[in-house]
């Protein structure tokens, strides 16, 4: 789960809600889903150093294309760009204090 504060609010968002989930594995989470985890669990950067996977480009682009859409967004949720600096650094403030362990309470 994960708290994404915007101008409009706050709310709490499972995977699927936020339409991260591949419903032909039996509803589980995508790669989409796993690299947001891995922005938050890094302060919002992602760079070489992380576990890289050279479909990193590729996802990356996906997970800007699906929150974009998501949550209106006009600009790139990425600031700078990945050949330029090897890493990819979240626009916006992101903190991995928003995984929570039951989070149907």
């Amino acid at each position: 789960m994960v708290r994404i504060k915007t101008p409009q609010g706050e709310d709490k968002y499972l995977y699927h809600q936020l339409g991260l989930s591949d419903r032909r594995k039996g509803d589980q989470p995508t790669l989409l889903w796993e690299l947001l985890k891995l922005f938050l669990m890094n302060d919002g950067r992602i760079s070489r150093r992380n576990k890289y996977d050279p479909k990193l480009p590729d996802t990356a682009k996906r997970l800007n294309r699906q929150l974009k859409n998501l949550f209106a967004i006009k600009d790139s949720i990425y600031a700078g760009h990945y050949k330029k600096e090897y890493a990819y650094k979240m626009r916006f403030k992101v903190s991995n204090a928003t995984f929570l362990e039951n989070p149907l309470k």
